[in-house]
């Protein structure tokens, strides 16, 4: 009886709902209640005959007489399934039906007989709002009604129907990825990035990131040793998607990829599952996805474990990134090795096995960053090759920068947040430890001595921002320390062209010529080529004005471009603007210098890679041809203090370079 109460409850409740409804649109459709059961002329002219006459084919009489068949068909099937369950008579289960029966008939007659008297109360009813809890209240008294449904279980069916719904979406786009993945090669590359790239905007971005890390460390996290070539293209296809789709996918893949890493060197499995998982990290900083800083602390880790298994993976950061590391960041390279020499030098002879003292000899043996030894156990031309598909993929694609962030950020992303993508620094609350050379930049950041502001303001420092490049310069200890401390000034545009003008405006006012303001240009034009364009213009300024400056001027000014030519800062074409038509006599001596300098401290093979393109170049032929003619008439002639047998000797090759190039 008590499921029936309830039963009846729920479909009174139904009925005035209904009610509540047709009497709410009644008043916003402005139909007023009328005794005449003819049809409205209102509903003939808004075209609503129709459908009133096919809901109400049959008559009003009917349809009550076959609601009420319905209501005791179900009433009597109900009464019996729980007559059967209880093991009651019939004739007491007939005479409950009845009885309900005869009391659903009352209530829905008065529930049915609404008339005028009763309009404030379907008011009451209509003037309800649920609150934050997903609880009806009635506003005018603010009397919680009781609900079948409360907010929590709503959500909880609502989860339940979507995670349903979610299932063969999840699984299908999981699907798409691993096949996007396994058929992955040079030739797809493309295809894959485009693809990928559609999913990523059509689909949840958070799905999409962890699918996507997921599969790739299916496909790098085996016992095995994957192919090279496998490892190179995966890379490359990260490098493309956080290049030309977005750095949001390849910084979540780093994060969990770094943590990854850390799990395993702790862990140690069987197998070669490290050594992939090292060999694609080295990769990623090739295609300059990430910075040589998460290199650099993921190879302290490993020679920390001091084992057979972390140290070959030393090694494979040597063999696969050691090149590029090499020209990008050499000083972080060779203090990483040096401080790895020392810690090896310190450990006990004892706890070194014969393979293990075999791997550290081979490390201490490395001198002045030379790991030569190891890069020659990699194929660099397929390195090369994947390098210049990068390259043409993204020629016209406007590049982002490296992932700054390091080994340390990524552990405590729920104290600092992702300041790489936000763009905002992270500062902590507590003084922590810092190196010597940031704890001296913090305290002398645009706070210089006195002495170095008067000679800012002798040197014609007239701007605060180039009197901050210029004591900045001025103060720091050496080239890598200037160069820190430069970028850290965050100069933009116009600001950020100064630091290259005011070197060579030092240059020229040394009585000496002094190689740090060289060294400082040099590692700027290293960190972006924008650089090396505000170099060339600089220099042109300056040989375009050789006769107004003094001669001391003029030598340092040759001297500068002999060690932005010989670094590769800047090319040979650096003199193009000189007119080997009309050379004067102060230009010829300022030319004498540079050439018979670059020849002098250069080898074969550098001077072939410095003059062979310029050689072969349509576009510079008449430059080549000035170059030959000052070489026979300038460079040929014996001069004091020089080597003029290796000079000569310099001067024969180039000309040879001319004389094939001629066949």
């Amino acid at each position: 009886m008590k499921l029936e109460q309830i039963r009846k409850e729920e479909l009174i409740r139904g009925i005035d709902k209904d009610n509540v409804e047709i009497h709410r649109y009644e008043r916003i459709l402005g139909y007023k209640k009328r005794k005449s059961k003819n049809m409205p002329e209102v509903f003939r002219a808004e075209g609503l005959d129709y459908l009133l006459e096919v809901c109400d084919s049959k008559s009003p009489k009917h349809d009550d007489e076959e609601g009420d068949d319905i209501s005791l068909n179900n009433t009597e099937r109900f009464d019996d399934e729980e007559s059967e369950n209880a093991g009651s008579n019939n004739g007491d289960s007939c005479s409950g039906t009845y009885s309900s029966e005869k009391d659903f008939a009352t209530k829905r007659e008065e529930s049915s007989g609404v008339d005028e008297d009763s309009e404030h109360e379907r008011v009451d009813i209509v003037n309800l709002k649920e609150d934050i809890y997903g609880r009806l209240v009635n506003m005018d008294t603010g009397k919680v009604l009781p609900s079948k449904l409360c907010a929590k279980g709503k959500l909880i069916e609502l989860e339940q129907k979507a995670k349903l719904l979610e299932t063969e979406d999840f699984l299908k786009l999981k699907k798409s990825l691993r096949g996007l993945i396994n058929r992955l090669n040079e030739h797809t590359l493309v295809s894959a990035v485009k693809t990928f790239s559609d999913i990523f905007s059509s689909r949840g971005h958070n799905e999409v990131k962890q699918l996507f890390f997921l599969e790739i460390i299916n496909m790098i996290d085996v016992s095995y040793r994957l192919p090279d070539r496998l490892i190179t293209e995966y890379a490359l296809f990260i490098a493309l998607i956080h290049t030309t789709v977005s750095n949001e996918a390849s910084s979540f893949f780093i994060e969990n990829y770094i943590v990854k890493i850390l799990e395993t060197i702790a862990l140690l499995p069987e197998g070669k599952s490290l050594e992939n998982l090292c060999v694609l990290l080295a990769e990623l900083y090739n295609f300059k996805v990430i910075k040589a800083i998460i290199i650099i602390e993921v190879m302290q880790r490993l020679r920390e474990q001091v084992n057979d298994k972390c140290l070959t993976c030393f090694k494979a950061f040597l063999s696969y990134c050691g090149s590029a590391m090499r020209s990008r960041d050499l000083d972080a390279l060779q203090k990483c090795i040096m401080e790895t020499q020392s810690f090896f030098s310190q450990l006990p002879e004892t706890s070194k096995s014969r393979q293990l003292q075999y791997t550290l000899d081979e490390i201490n043996a490395i001198k002045n960053a030379n790991i030569r030894k190891f890069t020659n156990m990699v194929d660099s031309a397929m390195h090369t090759h994947y390098v210049n598909i990068f390259r043409g993929l993204t020629r016209k694609v406007n590049k982002e920068k490296e992932l700054p962030m390091n080994v340390d950020d990524i552990l405590h992303i729920t104290e600092r947040g992702r300041w790489w993508l936000v763009g905002a620094a992270w500062f902590p609350d507590t003084p922590v430890l810092q190196n010597k050379a940031e704890d001296k930049f913090a305290g002398k950041s645009l706070k210089f001595d006195a002495s170095l502001l008067q000679l800012a303001k002798r040197a014609k420092m007239n701007t605060a921002i180039r009197r901050d490049i210029f004591c900045t310069v001025m103060s720091s200890t050496d080239e890598v320390d200037a160069f820190e401390k430069l970028i850290k000034l965050s100069l933009k545009g116009q600001q950020e062209r100064e630091i290259v003008h005011i070197c060579v405006h030092c240059t020229l006012r040394e009585n000496i010529y002094n190689g740090y303001y060289a060294a400082i240009i040099d590692r700027l034009c290293c960190y972006h080529k924008r650089f090396k364009l505000t170099t060339q213009y600089a220099l042109w300024d300056r040989i375009k004005i050789l006769s107004q400056i003094s001669e001391m001027q003029r030598k340092n000014l040759a001297l500068l471009i002999v060690d932005l030519v010989v670094k590769r800062s800047v090319g040979i074409t650096i003199l193009k603007v000189i007119e080997f038509g009309a050379i004067d006599k102060i230009t010829a001596k300022f030319l004498r210098i540079i050439l018979s300098t670059v020849l002098l401290r250069s080898t074969q093979q550098t001077l072939l890679d410095m003059f062979q393109n310029v050689v072969n170049s349509p576009q510079h032929k008449l430059f080549a041809e000035g170059l030959l003619i000052f070489f026979h008439m300038a460079l040929k002639k014996p001069r004091k203090n020089i080597d003029n047998e290796l000079l000569q000797s310099k001067v024969e090759f180039l000309e040879s370079i001319w004389h094939d190039n001629s066949l």
